[in-house]
């Protein structure tokens, strides 16, 4: 059953997994951790409202069998562990930034680390990266793994001698870089090391204004059909995510260009590398701004990574999921 009443934008990607392993009857419960805007009226506090509410239907629901938990936030584990340590045995908690923020804040780092040592089920995505620096690599090992569905739905085929498009498709957000690999491209494109267009495809129309004046093709996505127009446009797409916000997150944007075919470089932090490389090679990293157009040349060039996406995909279906994810439960909860 999926206990889940939206009162703000859910992050759908993760959703999917829940929905994914519902389906398959891999999990009984699938819970979110929204609650309705009056308790936060009453209580006065995001922070005490949300994990009472979610406490409430974990215990309601603990018979059930296994139980998923959407997203939740770290802090509140504070309040949660002394009530839900007797019952957290078959309560599994998806990551979404959880991890990312324990290695960079000491309060979520300790209460998050005591949990997992504690037994609390952490289900990481796409990659085990960063766990073992909380608790070692034995307890990380045993932690549950699942990876983002993806949707195989090929873009449209390039046209015979077409130039190479690289693409930049999506708001320009404080936590991607993409003015500075832009200009790093156009200045390879100007030194004459890359002959490609760059596309910037993005609801705003005045940093599409912008990049038009600096020699960019522009596509405005403000609807659904120039959102398609600009993933059929895009033969490589960057998303130069900063490492502070992205080292040890993966990406949703990134399961969605995947999915469409679309080869990706990005930088090379260990979740988002782990995303794209993993269980085949449906991209490149660069280690710098200034590795970026080498990156853009190895996809280019290779003979591998276009022939890649149908196991790319398959190791991402919903039944591939379920069983990486299955594999983990104890056998008391298969």
């Amino acid at each position: 059953m999926k206990v889940i009443k939206t009162y703000y934008f859910a992050h759908q990607v993760i959703e999917r997994i829940g929905d994914a392993l519902l389906a398959q009857n891999i999990v009984q419960v699938f819970l979110a951790t929204e609650c309705p805007k009056i308790f936060y009226r009453v209580l006065k506090s995001y922070l005490i409202a949300q994990p009472l509410i979610l406490m409430a239907r974990i215990l309601r629901y603990r018979r059930r069998g296994v139980i998923l938990v959407r997203e939740f936030n770290t802090k509140q584990l504070y309040l949660m562990l002394p009530i839900l340590f007797p019952f957290w045995k078959n309560v599994y908690w998806i990551n979404n930034h959880n991890l990312h923020f324990a290695l960079m804040r000491k309060s979520d780092r300790f209460i998050l680390s005591l949990a997992i040592r504690m037994g609390f089920n952490l289900v990481l995505v796409e990659s085990r990266a960063g766990v073992e620096q909380l608790v070692g690599k034995a307890r990380a090992d045993q932690l549950p793994l699942v990876r983002y569905p993806v949707l195989d739905q090929p873009k449209s085929a390039k046209a015979d001698g077409k130039r190479l498009c690289v693409g930049f498709v999506g708001r320009f957000r404080h936590d991607k870089d993409q003015e500075g690999a832009i200009a790093q491209l156009l200045k390879a494109r100007a030194a004459g090391v890359l002959d490609i267009d760059v596309l910037v495809a993005t609801p705003d129309a005045t940093d599409l204004q912008r990049f038009a004046d600096q020699g960019c093709l522009t596509i405005n996505t403000t609807s659904d059909e120039g959102y398609a127009e600009a993933m059929d446009a895009t033969d490589i797409a960057v998303l130069n995510y900063h490492r502070h916000a992205y080292e040890y997150r993966p990406s949703g944007v990134l399961r969605d260009l995947l999915g469409r075919h679309i080869p990706v470089a990005l930088p090379d932090f260990p979740v988002l590398a782990d995303q794209l490389m993993q269980p085949v090679a449906a991209g490149a990293t660069y280690s710098s701004l200034e590795k970026l157009p080498e990156a853009i040349i190895a996809i280019r060039d290779s003979k591998t990574i276009r022939h890649n996406f149908k196991a790319y995909c398959e190791a991402r279906s919903d039944t591939a999921i379920g069983a990486l994810f299955r594999s983990s439960l104890p056998s008391a909860a298969h």
